[in-house]
Order: C-alpha cells, then structure tokens, then sequence
C-alpha cells in the first residue's frame, strides 16, 4: 500500500468517525427536545386543570389541531385532577 492510498483511508476513517460524532449529537438533541417539549406539555397540563381560562385555550388549540393529532387527546381530562 502506497502513501496516498494509506492517506486516503485514513481520511475515510476520519469522515466517519465524523459522520458517527455528528449522529450521536444529533439525536442527543432529538432526545433534549423531546424531553422539554414533554416538560413544557406537562406544565401547561397542569396549568389548565388549575385554571379554566387556561383550559379553554388549550381546548382551543386542540380542537385546531388535524384529526389524526387531535386523537392523541382523546379522553385528556382539561378541567381538575385527572
């Protein structure tokens, strides 16, 4: 094996090693979002089971939603404890 072809499997290991760091933080920020959207959905769940006026927004919202996403909220109890 000569110089260049040494070379050039090297920089192939290296694109990737790359390739694989890139991955591995893309989906750590996948995993991140994912975590504060959930925060955030409980927050604003307990939010409106506290507050009416809250609750009617957030119904609001859902009711906007498309069909196949409003389904997720099926049986979702906005008005206290659920």
């Amino acid at each position: 094996m000569d110089e260049l072809e040494k070379a050039q499997r090297q920089l192939e290991q290296a694109k990737t090693r790359v390739q694989k760091i890139k991955n591995r933080e893309r989906t750590k920020e996948r995993k991140r979002d994912t975590r504060r959207k959930i925060i955030l959905g409980a927050i604003l769940l307990a939010e409106a089971r506290r507050d009416p006026a809250t609750a009617g927004r957030v119904r609001q919202w859902i009711d906007g939603l498309p069909e196949k996403d409003r389904a997720a909220f099926d049986g979702c109890n906005l008005e206290g404890d659920a």
